[in-house]
């Protein structure tokens, strides 16, 4: 996994896209300064090396659709697929849509990216995995990234599994972005594992929770 050394100095912000920062999100910038004894240091001014990893941004979207509808129109006026299952999901998340002015960075990483250290990871639970994500900096998808990131990623390989990360709270069903049916459609669709497991051959899209 890609990395370079950094040093950390009291008054440097780490900037996160939204204003509801959770325990997690919390947790994993005391790990990205070294655990208590780093945060310790910090707090009495002192510097910190540490190794911070490197998620270069892979697409950035924006929300221009404040529906479920709008998105389903402009998936199908773009010539791509969704399908019933997805699109029923998107109306029942509909009320929590927001419409983001600026672009919002997504980094695409691989089980095996995240779980480096880790045996077995095709039996990885999902809520172990997304964790493991938070460490790194790594956060949830909204309902809306999907469909936004759906109508920006054109280029998609064929037969490639893409899955957007969403919260392990929202349940087991995850929005992927498939191309390579009969009629090589790229295709947005919903997926559901036993157990919530991570497929092992998929690629997962997070947000990134600071910027380098």
């Amino acid at each position: 996994m890609p990395s370079r050394s950094d040093t950390l100095r009291p008054g440097r912000a780490v900037r996160f896209p939204s204003a509801d920062i959770t325990l997690g999100e919390i947790q994993s910038v005391i790990r990205r300064v070294g655990g208590a004894e780093g945060f310790r240091r910090l707090s009495r001014g002192l510097t910190v090396p540490c190794v911070v990893p490197l998620w270069p941004a892979w697409r950035t979207i924006t929300h221009d659709h404040a529906d479920a509808a709008g998105y389903c129109s402009a998936i199908e006026e773009a010539g791509l697929r969704i399908t019933p299952e997805a699109a029923e999901l998107l109306e029942e998340a509909g009320g929590s849509f927001t419409v983001e002015p600026l672009g919002m960075p997504l980094v695409r990483v691989s089980a095996y990216e995240l779980l480096l250290h880790l045996e077995g990871v095709s039996s990885c639970g999902y809520t172990h995995f997304f964790e493991r994500a938070l460490e790194f900096g790594l956060g949830a998808c909204l309902w809306e990234d999907a469909p936004a990131l759906r109508l920006a990623y054109r280029d998609q390989p064929w037969m490639e599994q893409c899955v957007v990360a969403t919260d392990p709270s929202l349940g087991e069903r995850r929005f992927e972005l498939t191309v390579g049916s009969s009629d090589d459609v790229p295709e947005l669709r919903i997926s559901a594992w036993e157990s919530c497991r991570i497929a092992h051959d998929a690629v997962y899209v997070f947000r990134k929770l600071w910027d380098e």
